[in-house]
């Protein structure tokens, strides 16, 4: 059996760790004109301890061999398309957070969205420009010893739980984020016409119009 007495040799305990969201959610409506508006738009986090596990997602590039394609002895390889697999919150569902996960994902997608119908999304840049999750890791004797952060997240999907009749199990949920960058700095995200999300994207979209602070009406 081996010990470890230093941080740094010392390997990660499962169970050690500590999830910091920060994230955003208004509140979805319709107008009496029939009109779907986001009011109220405000930072909101996810409870810590309702966080059950984090998956850290891997990486995964597509490599080439070109060196027969070339008709050359030497070896050619080729990488290409990398790709981060989607960060996953498991939860412990409550009352509240069920409402909260459902508000706050419609609150970066911006549109109504009904069952196998096809939609567009308007993402709101401005809002996952300065979304960001952390994940603390800790030691034996509980001091921090290394932090992730992915910068830039936005909801992709969520699973709300299920219930039936003779389980007393506590309800688990889930929700997944696709994150931009794992690196502080990164260019900022804009909408496909290129507007600078710190002015205000969501509020100078074609697609919406200012109402007052904090609200956005889809047209």
């Amino acid at each position: 059996m081996a010990f470890w007495t230093d941080k740094n040799t010392e390997p990660l305990q499962k169970y050690r760790f500590q999830v910091v969201t920060i994230l955003y959610k208004g509140k979805p409506s319709f107008t009496k004109k029939g009109l779907f508006q986001i009011t109220g738009r405000k930072s909101y986090n996810i409870p810590s301890h309702l966080i059950k596990s984090v998956n850290m997602p891997d990486l995964s590039l597509t490599i080439d061999q070109l060196a027969a394609n070339l008709q050359v002895s030497q070896s050619i390889i080729t990488a290409r398309d990398p790709t981060y697999n989607e960060l996953e919150l498991k939860l412990y569902m409550t009352p509240a957070l069920m409402k909260d996960i459902r508000e706050m994902v419609q609150t970066y997608t911006q549109n109504p969205m009904t069952s196998k119908v096809k939609t567009t999304v308007s993402w709101a840049y401005d809002l996952i420009n300065r979304s960001n999750i952390m994940v603390y890791m800790y030691n034996s004797a509980g001091k921090l010893v290394r932090r992730v952060t992915f910068y830039q997240v936005m909801p992709t999907a969520y699973n709300l739980g299920d219930f039936e009749h003779g389980l007393s199990d506590v309800v688990e949920g889930s929700i997944k984020f696709h994150f931009n960058s794992l690196l502080p700095g990164a260019p900022a995200l804009t909408s496909t016409g290129g507007t600078d999300p710190d002015e205000g994207s969501d509020e100078k979209k074609n697609t919406a119009k200012k109402k007052k602070k904090g609200t956005i009406v889809v047209q």
